[in-house]
């Protein structure tokens, strides 16, 4: 850069006087912007996607979470948003107890020039599962009075417990735990044994039997 001083001397004669000062120098001093220096320029992140690898998977199980794209070296993290939904804030891994509908998004933090990003957010559907039939399997289907008879299932799914109804008790009871049926009298006692749902493991929907009659004499 030349910087040009003009002055005049005693005989009005006018003289050029070009001091050369550079750049650097200036800079040095404080007078200018450093030429050499560039401002950095915020640049937006290429664009964030996570996914998972089900979207629709049983209620209790974990679903893990992949993310792509994004730019530079920020950490990226999960959040959710859903009743009973559970993320993993490192890793995305996505898990709900129950039926739930659970809403995932990554963000991936500065770096360098880049700005932070957020992915879209992803939907995830936890799903509690139809059990297979129940049933009452006793064949005998007649006893006496004040005789004890047990009253048995086949079927269902998952770990949840059988408990055993009469809902027109009458003479008739049953011990709903063991499902031990008694009488006090000749007459029809009417059982159902649903089977409630299973908790994490096995998340299936509760089930009723077929209800079946036995016959005291």
């Amino acid at each position: 850069m030349n910087v040009t001083f003009k002055k005049r001397t005693r005989l009005g004669v006018a003289k050029l006087a070009t001091v050369s000062l550079s750049l650097s120098l200036l800079a040095g001093l404080g007078l200018v912007p450093n030429a050499s220096a560039s401002t950095p320029v915020a640049a937006k992140q290429a664009t964030l996607k996570v996914t998972y690898s089900n979207l629709k998977p049983q209620a209790g199980s974990s679903v893990s979470a992949t993310v792509s794209g994004g730019s530079g070296t920020g950490a990226v993290t999960f959040a959710v948003t859903g009743t009973g939904c559970t993320v993993n804030s490192s890793t995305g891994a996505l898990t709900a107890a129950a039926a739930a509908t659970c809403k995932v998004v990554a963000t991936k933090a500065a770096s360098g020039n880049y700005l932070a990003i957020s992915s879209s957010a992803v939907s995830v559907a936890f799903q509690v599962l139809k059990q297979a039939t129940l049933k009452i399997s006793n064949t005998t289907l007649s006893t006496t009075v004040g005789s004890i008879v047990t009253v048995t299932t086949t079927g269902g799914s998952g770990t949840g417990g059988v408990t055993f109804v009469i809902p027109n008790s009458g003479t008739c009871t049953i011990n709903t735990g063991n499902g031990n049926l008694t009488n006090s009298a000749a007459g029809t006692c009417v059982v159902t044994a649903p089977r409630q749902q299973a908790r994490v493991t096995s998340s299936r929907s509760p089930l009723p039997s077929s209800s079946h009659s036995w016959l005291v004499q």
